[in-house]
């Protein structure tokens, strides 16, 4: 009888059954490998991100320690001659020098001026209303007044309300530094008294 060269059928299936097996094996193995380093690359980067970062500070930080280092050193070794020099160019910025300058305040007094003083309320002054206004007043280079704005109440706003109106309409004399006009913000009172004909105007 003829030998039969082929395998048999449990053979085939046998051999069959392992290429399978060995292809699903790859398949996991590269799909695993694919998660591990495709699908979550992200901590990695951002682990880098944080190490750039804080090397980048701490760079940054021995240099300004090394400078404050350096402008320390040189801030306490000054020569006597340098200390002096120093003291004499104090003296002369607080004579020459324009910032150092004395500063006048804004003057809203002056009889030039003709600034009304703000009526008294009649019904104020029936109820026996009193007191002290205190009005935060912007003046311009030019003199003219900017904003007006109540700072401290008088307790009354009847009151508060006349000197506010009148303040409004007033002109000033500016503010001046080294003899130049300058825009001023500065507190001006303004007192009602029932002992008075006329709520007080600042001189």
């Amino acid at each position: 009888m003829p030998e039969n060269h082929f395998l048999p059928e449990n053979a085939y299936r046998k051999t069959g059954l392992w290429v399978s097996v060995i292809h699903v094996v790859g398949i996991l193995l590269i799909a695993f490998w694919a998660v591990l380093f495709v699908v979550h690359p992200e901590p990695i980067v951002m682990m880098a991100e944080m190490v750039d970062r804080e090397s980048s500070a701490m760079v940054q930080t021995i240099k300004n320690q090394a400078v404050r280092d350096r402008q320390e050193k040189k801030n306490k070794v000054v020569p006597k001659d340098n200390s002096t020099a120093q003291e004499q160019a104090a003296t002369k910025n607080v004579s020459g020098d324009p910032a150092a300058a004395p500063v006048h305040m804004p003057d809203a007094g002056a009889s030039d001026l003709h600034n009304p003083k703000p009526p008294y309320p009649a019904v104020s002054r029936s109820k026996g209303e009193q007191g002290v206004v205190l009005l935060k007043v912007c003046v311009a280079a030019t003199g003219a007044v900017d904003s007006v704005d109540l700072a401290k109440s008088s307790g009354f706003v009847r009151l508060d309300r006349a000197a506010s109106d009148t303040v409004e309409r007033w002109r000033f004399h500016p503010a001046r530094k080294g003899g130049q006009p300058i825009p001023m913000c500065y507190q001006l009172p303004i007192r009602f008294s029932l002992d008075q004909a006329m709520p007080a105007a600042p001189q």
